[in-house]
């Protein structure tokens, strides 16, 4: 009896702990179903895991494929363009806004803010040592500046000769300046016509054949190689480059004087006082060493090729305006406008705003001297100096023999053989 007892208690345990193992066991397995569906709806539901991951996939996959087309364009513009400069004589460098530029071998394009846009001015220093935000200033102080000036189609900037000596010693096409008339249109639309020697009109390459007061009187005897053909042949050989290359560079300055070597850097007493004859030497004694690079005074066609070329970026109002005049009446300022806080009469301490497309000393400072001839006994000089209010889109003729004068000075340009 005692014996029927007990195995009854033992099925009452057994019944028991079966049915709280049977329970535990539906709970689990509904816990685990609810689990399941939330990783499920987790993992595959519109916003899971594998869709985001897809998506983030697919936009992966996108930006790859820009940036290798990206890639693509860029190594294809500079293949182009590489398969025509010669790389022994500059880098291909991409500009903060996308073009190429060919820099110079011995010089760096600026990393500074401001200065590694082509539309902005692209500026390239002097030497091989980066220049940014850091070292900037001491740079412009130290190392010679120069902006490049983009030159897209070549017949706004120089034509054939059409006479019958179309063709010089060396077997270069002979070219001459287009140049262009801005009185009265701020747009420079109006091209200036070539005509005989004794026309007046502004033309370029030519000599000065008067025989009083041209170039064999005025000085041309003085500078090393000089002959009848000189400026033809030096006209020739920048144009060539200006084509294979698409453009030159031009001072950042007006050009100042480390001895007799035309310099182009901030905070300097601009060169002035001198004949035309000199400041043509001392321009071309800034790289006269070099295989690969051409310093020269600015031609005139330069000259409205930077006007140009400003009217496509910010600093087309700059184009008629004048400035820089007026302050003391006895001295042009140092480049850059250094001094000009303390030295202009009535307004001291007024930021100094002569700078279009990082390009300064434009609008007025100095009347600068350039190639561009006139008459059978003048040189020709762009823009207004301290003593006069001109803007920098104007052209006049300098004195007779271009004399050396306090209020005249010139700018460098330079461009890849």
């Amino acid at each position: 009896m005692q014996s029927i007892r007990k195995n009854n208690s033992m099925r009452s345990t057994l019944n028991a702990v079966s049915g709280i193992t049977l329970i535990a066991l539906v709970v689990t397995i509904v816990v685990l179903l609810i689990l399941a569906s939330v990783s499920i709806t987790v993992v595959f539901g519109d916003n899971g895991i594998l869709q985001l991951a897809k998506e983030a996939a697919d936009k992966t996959n996108e930006a790859v494929k820009s940036d290798l087309q990206d890639i693509q364009n860029i190594t294809t513009d500079i293949n182009t363009l590489m398969n025509n400069w010669d790389i022994s004589k500059v880098s291909a460098v991409t500009s903060a806004d996308g073009k190429t530029v060919p820099v110079p071998k011995g010089f760096v394009g600026s990393n500074a803010t401001g200065e590694n846009t082509v539309i902005g001015g692209f500026v390239i220093y002097e030497g091989t040592m980066p220049v940014t935000d850091e070292n900037v200033t001491e740079a412009r102080e130290k190392r010679n500046q120069f902006v490049w000036i983009p030159v897209p189609e070549l017949t706004a900037f120089a034509e054939y000769k059409t006479d019958a000596n179309n063709i010089d010693k060396y077997n270069r096409i002979n070219y001459i300046g287009v140049l262009y008339n801005w009185e009265g249109d701020p747009k420079g639309e109006k091209k200036i016509v070539w005509k005989d020697q004794n026309s007046g009109s502004y033309r370029e390459p030519d000599n000065l054949v008067d025989p009083d007061s041209g170039d064999v009187t005025g000085g041309f005897n003085t500078i090393p190689d000089w002959n009848e053909t000189l400026f033809q042949e030096s006209f020739n050989k920048m144009v060539e480059s200006v084509a294979k290359y698409k453009g030159f560079y031009i001072g950042r300055y007006e050009t100042s004087l480390n001895e007799e070597i035309a310099q182009s850097k901030s905070g300097q007493n601009p060169m002035n006082n001198k004949t035309w004859y000199e400041m043509y030497v001392y321009s071309r004694n800034y790289l006269k060493n070099s295989t690969s690079i051409v310093s020269e005074m600015i031609w005139g066609c330069q000259w409205d090729a930077m006007l140009k070329f400003v009217l496509t970026g910010n600093g087309s109002s700059h184009i008629n305006m004048v400035g820089n005049v007026g302050h003391d009446g006895e001295k042009p300022y140092q480049t850059g406008g250094i001094d000009y806080s303390t030295s202009y009469v009535g307004v001291e301490k007024t930021p100094y705003n002569d700078i279009t497309a990082n390009i300064y000393d434009l609008e007025g400072n100095l009347r600068e001297r350039t190639q561009e001839a006139v008459y059978t006994n003048r040189r020709v000089y762009r823009g207004g100096s301290y003593q006069d209010g001109k803007s920098p889109s104007w052209r006049g003729p300098s004195g007779y023999g271009s004399p050396a004068l306090e209020d005249y000075g010139s700018r460098l340009s330079i461009y890849i053989q």
